[in-house]
């Protein structure tokens, strides 16, 4: 790797500093801002310890991640312990998600009637896609739809495809949710703590994207006890339904599964056995989905959901496993 270049893109970095006792930073108008440990690095430029063939594939979705963080005015600090959780965070994601977030991307870029640029490669880790090859194929799935025109617009500052892009009023029409919300679209609502990260990637979502078919979103945001974020409620209204996980007893969200119930959204309450005692007394007579291992609350939520989400029943049903 070049002195300077980023070690996702293997483009010039605007940043690289590097000390004794102190990460490199780098700076990529693809891959985002971030600290990465010579611990990481190290593989990369030792032969005797590379990384397998399967973890470089996984690697190409921390750029993902770490827009995404940058997005919430975070710099990541990736090490060789926890870059593997980061980029499975969004290694999953369906493509009726990234369609989706497509089609949100335009939206805030633009208003109705006008154009906005979309960058294929630079704008691909937005979406959760691994390269530009994939973020076309899913715009294109947008113009198939007659949700999106596009035409082609100017080269970026490495030769990257440019195009103009420009939401139809379909387009528009699918970002309003109905009164009942998105069939098949799922908010999970649970604390980031780091000691639920197992839950979510082996249990919650598998469960839910995989069994059940649903399409289920998780914001990463910091803490919100106090303060409620507006995308969070623009989720729950889309939201056919929402899983509220209250392990470690967050108040935010105890906050959002009640915004969910007053606009008429179901909620799945979930619990680890070892908490149960301690949920809130005003939440206690509904049945909670209890679980004791990430295996376990796959198992249990599922059924849970395919049992009192008619969508999940359907989408099943139409596409067996």
């Amino acid at each position: 790797m070049a002195l300077g270049s980023c070690p996702f893109c293997r483009r010039e970095s605007g940043k690289n500093v590097s000390g004794a006792e102190q990460p490199r930073h780098f700076s990529c108008r693809r891959c985002g801002e971030f600290d990465l440990s010579e611990t990481f690095l190290t593989p990369l430029g030792d032969p005797c310890r590379v990384y397998s063939p399967a973890e470089n594939d996984l690697m190409r979705f921390l750029p993902a991640f770490i827009r995404h963080e940058n997005s919430q005015d975070r710099i990541p600090d990736i090490t060789r312990e926890n870059w593997r959780d980061f980029a499975r965070l969004h290694a999953a994601t369906s493509v009726s998600e990234k369609v989706a977030r497509l089609r949100g991307l335009l939206a805030e870029r633009s208003r109705p009637g006008y154009e906005t640029v979309f960058d294929l490669d630079t704008d691909a880790p937005l979406l959760d896609a691994q390269d530009s090859t994939e973020a076309e194929f899913i715009l294109y799935d947008l113009v198939a739809r007659r949700e999106v025109e596009i035409r082609p617009g100017d080269r970026g500052p490495g030769g990257e495809v440019r195009l103009s892009c420009k939401l139809t009023p379909e387009g528009w029409s699918r970002l309003e949710p109905g009164p009942g919300g998105i069939p098949g679209r799922c908010f999970i609502s649970m604390s980031f703590d780091s000691s639920l990260t197992e839950a979510y990637l082996d249990g919650i979502r598998p469960a839910l994207r995989e069994d059940c078919r649903v399409d289920a979103i998780r914001l990463d945001l910091e803490e919100h006890n106090e303060k409620i974020c507006d995308r969070i409620l623009v989720e729950i209204r889309k939201a056919e339904f929402v899983v509220a996980d209250v392990t470690l007893q967050r108040p935010g969200v105890y906050f959002e599964a009640g915004f969910a119930i007053g606009i008429g959204r179901p909620v799945v309450w979930m619990c680890r056995t070892d908490e149960l005692s301690k949920v809130h007394f005003d939440t206690r007579q509904y049945s909670y989905v209890a679980w004791s291992s990430p295996a376990d609350l796959r198992v249990r939520l599922s059924n849970r959901v395919l049992a009192t989400i008619p969508s999940a029943q359907a989408r099943l049903g139409q596409r067996p496993r």
